[in-house]
């Protein structure tokens, strides 16, 4: 019934009104049948109160129903008389009745309006909350220029991630990203430019994002992390090296730099499971390995090996240039 109701809710009222008469009119058959031996109405009295009550009649069908009921019941009545009882007492019970019936169902029916109407009411400040809430998080989550995650994010959000990649035997490949003599571009073309320029990289970024499961974040300035969770050093090598292409093909003028155009040096730092260190700790080696990109020309890419730790080969097309 439910279903009907919520898939179909035309037919189901539909549906409640011919249930309606079809009851209404077996209480007044069976109430005037029995006249034939007895006053007693008491059968139609339950049948249309029960009819009020529990089905959700509008007061107009209400109205209708219960008259023609009552019409019903009296002309049955007459068919079924018995000369020696009252008749006319059971016709004004009858009828005291049916204005009673019409009231009850008014009555719940516009409770039952009210009702939905607060339901309603109720729902539509649920979403209100939830899109403020959303529109909050944003706010302290989200950094306004680059549509990146923010710092608190990685305080607060990123740790826990972190852990539980980390304790469910999955690599995480954490990137360090800062553009090549930024300052020098903002020298050069104003800092709106710088703006529009760190927002055409984010861009490149989101989209390299796309069908992976990462975590980009606004580091500082114009340095910018990435974690890519289920990587290890020859995908996320190959990860960081992909997107230095996209952003050296983007061709954003950079007059100060050996290619004329904006580079990024990368420095990547692979977090294994069983690695004991916090976040911060690998946001500081992958922070070395991006110092050893800016010392070894920019434009690089550069993987974080820790003291004594094993390994594996990269492939040549993912090895920094």
């Amino acid at each position: 019934m439910r279903r009907m109701l919520a898939s179909r809710p035309q037919a189901f009222l539909h549906l409640t009104t011919a249930y309606a008469v079809i009851i209404c009119l077996w209480g007044a058959f069976l109430s005037a049948y029995a006249h034939r031996n007895t006053a007693d109405i008491s059968v139609y009295v339950y049948v249309t109160l029960c009819v009020a009550v529990i089905l959700p009649l509008k007061p107009w069908q209400a109205l209708i129903i219960f008259l023609a009921d009552l019409a019903a019941f009296i002309i049955l009545m007459q068919l079924f008389r018995n000369p020696q009882l009252d008749v006319y007492s059971s016709i004004i019970n009858g009828g005291i009745t049916t204005l009673l019936c019409v009231t009850i169902a008014a009555v719940l029916y516009y409770n039952r309006g009210r009702d939905y109407l607060n339901r309603m009411t109720i729902l539509q400040q649920n979403r209100e909350i939830r899109n403020i809430n959303e529109q909050l998080r944003r706010l302290v989550y989200i950094d306004n220029l680059t549509q990146a995650h923010n710092r608190r994010y990685m305080d607060e959000i990123l740790p826990d991630l972190l852990a539980e990649a980390l304790e469910g035997g999955e690599p995480v490949s954490i990137l360090m990203l800062d553009f090549d003599l930024f300052k020098q571009y903002n020298d050069l073309y104003g800092h709106a430019a710088g703006d529009n320029c760190l927002t055409a990289f984010s861009r490149v970024v989101q989209n390299f994002m796309k069908g992976r499961r990462a975590h980009y974040v606004r580091y500082g300035g114009e340095e910018f992390l990435l974690f890519l969770f289920g990587m290890g050093e020859a995908e996320g090598m190959k990860a960081a090296e992909s997107i230095r292409q996209m952003v050296a093909d983007a061709g954003i003028v950079h007059a100060g730099t050996d290619t004329g155009t904006t580079t990024v040096s990368i420095g990547v730092r692979v977090a294994r499971p069983g690695e004991k260190l916090t976040l911060q700790q690998f946001v500081s080696d992958a922070d070395q390995a991006l110092y050893v990109a800016k010392n070894a020309g920019r434009n690089r890419v550069k993987l974080f090996y820790a003291p004594g730790r094993p390994t594996q080969a990269l492939p040549k097309e993912a090895a920094a240039p």
